[in-house]
């Protein structure tokens, strides 16, 4: 199974997806996936942080996720967003703090579920330190939340839906701009 392969460089082929089980392949001191059509990295990536890689290029691709800010950051970084990802699937706690993000990556609506009349999901949405200057709608749906924390990001107002998160008991929104509260 290729368990002395320390460089794979597949670029400029025509990959438009990666299996998971690449993420298990923490041999690897080097993976170059450079203009490619890869829009999405799988979540199990993120156990290569585990082994010796030091070099994951996927430049030329059009990924959306991890999103381009956290990518421009190298390896370690998209590495690490993978991996708060997966956490978030059992603990159903994202917390994205400090990874540079400008927006709320789409990554986040795939813990939005509806099974019958109930919605489940996220319950801690944490988003501190980054450039983010506005909450997507989508996130009103997102009914499950408890606790939202955008500490130390851009927000120079909320959005009104905030009152219609009816489990939401907590809300950080520490050294931004808002001039009224929510």
């Amino acid at each position: 199974a290729l368990v002395k392969l320390a460089v794979l460089d597949a670029s400029y082929n025509q990959i438009s997806a990666l299996p998971p089980a690449v993420g298990v392949m923490t041999w690897l001191h080097r993976l170059s996936l450079k203009g490619n059509f890869i829009t999405e990295l799988p979540t199990s990536l993120h156990l290569m942080l585990r082994g010796n890689i030091n070099t994951l290029d996927v430049s030329d691709n059009g990924l959306k996720s991890p999103p381009p800010e956290v990518v421009a950051h190298g390896t370690d970084s998209m590495l690490d967003y993978l991996r708060r990802i997966h956490l978030a699937e059992t603990s159903a706690v994202l917390d994205l703090s400090d990874m540079a993000l400008s927006y709320i990556p789409s990554d986040v609506m795939r813990f939005f579920q509806i099974r019958g009349i109930e919605c489940v999901g996220l319950k801690r949405l944490i988003l501190d330190g980054n450039e983010i200057s506005s909450l997507p709608n989508y996130l009103r749906a997102m009914t499950t939340l408890t606790h939202i924390s955008i500490k130390y990001c851009n927000f120079s107002k909320l959005p009104h839906w905030l009152g219609d998160l009816n489990d939401l008991v907590r809300l950080d929104i520490i050294g931004n701009d808002i001039s009224s509260p929510p």
